[in-house]
């Protein structure tokens, strides 16, 4: 009897310790692994484990919480313009695909949680606001705005060399003013053959412009990889206010990357939706 009796406290002190061994683990997974990138381990966690660590969770991995309202994982969609509605119908096939379920679908005018529309801005390609989202209509009806959107490690180059040469030009005056001139002029002829050839289409750019603000409906805010669909140049280039995350950022880290600008996602978008849906914000 002594020796069950001394079995069954050593397995219960043992079972106590494995317990908040296991405890202090989950409790740190975000300290590890890949910038920004839950873990497939932190994606199986209890549901007392998001409970417990959600606000450190939506800040270590840039999540900003509840922005629309979803009903059982699900929200619908009402699309106000029917040249708006290509663009939503390839970000839902995007994200649904990604995320294994249906999450976006069309909704009515009667019935549904998400606009889609548009207003004219000179700031920003997409926009959202809670229940809204919005597409820029200025930029929407200029064909060949896409023609300047890339962004690549070449564009970034020609850009800073077009730069350089034009604040040399204003800086200068006679014959040097007309050699600046010149040679910013080069410069950017370049640019504009650099971004053309790595433009992307109409129809990809908007669909992952939507695809970008359907992120933001799941709870994401920006990140600072070229590679990632949530991509922003700096982390305070949001329009209402900067990013609440790990850290601030100025530019990009993945410098030899070019700008994810179609409606694909990123291992890192999906992973962090994915977490976002464990917290409880769609």
């Amino acid at each position: 009897m002594k020796k069950q009796l001394i079995g069954l406290l050593v397995g219960l002190v043992f079972g106590v310790v494995g317990f908040t061994g296991t405890q202090a683990q989950a409790a740190t997974l975000w300290e590890t692994g890949t910038d920004l990138m839950p873990s497939t381990t932190l994606l199986h966690q209890s549901p007392d484990y998001y409970a417990q660590n959600k606000a450190i969770l939506t800040k270590q991995y840039n999540l900003v919480g509840d922005v629309a309202r979803f009903h059982h994982n699900q929200i619908q969609v009402y699309v106000t313009q029917s040249k708006l509605r290509p663009f939503v119908q390839t970000a839902m096939t995007t994200w649904n695909h990604a995320l294994g379920q249906t999450v976006f679908e069309f909704g009515t005018a009667t019935a549904h949680q998400l606009t889609v529309t548009t207003k004219p801005s000179q700031d920003w390609d997409g926009l959202i606001t809670g229940n809204i989202i919005y597409l820029n209509s200025t930029h929407l009806q200029n064909a060949t705005y896409v023609d300047e959107v890339a962004n690549t490690a070449t564009t970034r180059r020609l850009t800073a060399d077009y730069l350089a040469q034009k604040a040399r030009y204003n800086a200068s005056t006679g014959h040097t003013r007309q050699v600046a001139y010149a040679s910013a002029t080069q410069y950017y002829q370049k640019l504009l053959t650099a971004e053309r050839a790595a433009a992307p289409t109409y129809q990809a750019f908007w669909s992952g412009t939507m695809t970008h603000e359907f992120g933001h409906a799941l709870g994401l805010d920006h990140t600072p990889y070229l590679s990632d669909r949530m991509y922003a140049p700096a982390s305070s280039g949001n329009v209402s206010s900067p990013v609440a995350g790990k850290y601030t950022w100025t530019g990009p880290k993945d410098p030899a990357d070019t700008q994810r600008q179609s409606s694909s996602l990123s291992f890192r978008d999906v992973r962090r939706a994915e977490l976002s849906q464990l917290l409880g914000y769609w």
